[in-house]
């Protein structure tokens, strides 16, 4: 029995001694976190504006001028785009608008080749004097709309009523666009 208590005892102090050897070893050193590289600023995605062509009148030849100008942003029909840019754009130098200031776009629909916009009551009170510059008027909206493809007329409404007449221009039927008042590419 002395023995095997002598055989048991050397076999513990083996085994600690192995666990100690063990534990005295060196451990692989810990991973390295190297930091990252400082990142570049990031520059912000350009984003091209997107354009659209209105008309301004050229008050020297009383013609309309057609005119690059940016969209509004949203989720707008091509014809909302144009009436909105047309309402909101400042004429460049040279050019004016006859849009009255204040006027809004309160609605608009087409209907195959015809485009029903809903004006607001500052379009119908600021309609300048005169027959020539209230049609001008009319056709500035008249014409950039139908220079968009398959639109061919424009009715008008001021806050959703429709107009028998706008200035002394007569709107019991449709108006369409006048080409002939669209200035020439050089004039």
């Amino acid at each position: 029995m002395r023995a095997l208590l002598v055989v048991v005892l050397v076999l513990l102090v083996a085994a600690g001694a192995a666990l100690l050897v063990r534990n005295l070893r060196p451990s692989p050193p810990a991973p390295t976190v190297e930091p990252l590289p400082a990142k570049l600023p990031l520059e912000p995605s350009v984003v091209p504006e997107k354009q659209g062509t209105v008309l301004f009148l050229d008050p020297k030849s009383n013609l309309l001028k057609p005119v690059s100008v940016p969209l509004p942003e949203g989720d707008l029909s091509p014809e909302e785009e144009a009436v909105t840019a047309l309402l909101n754009a400042r004429a460049p130098d040279g050019l004016v608008t006859a849009i009255p200031k204040g006027a809004r776009l309160l609605g608009l629909r087409r209907e195959g080749k015809r485009v029903t916009v809903d004006l607001s009551k500052e379009f119908a009170e600021g309609l300048p004097e005169g027959s020539d510059a209230g049609y001008l008027t009319l056709m500035q909206v008249v014409n950039t709309l139908t220079s968009l493809e398959g639109v061919e007329e424009v009715s008008f409404f001021i806050e959703g009523k429709r107009m028998r007449a706008l200035g002394q221009t007569d709107l019991r039927q449709p108006l369409k666009g006048d080409e002939s008042l669209i200035a020439r590419q050089g004039s």
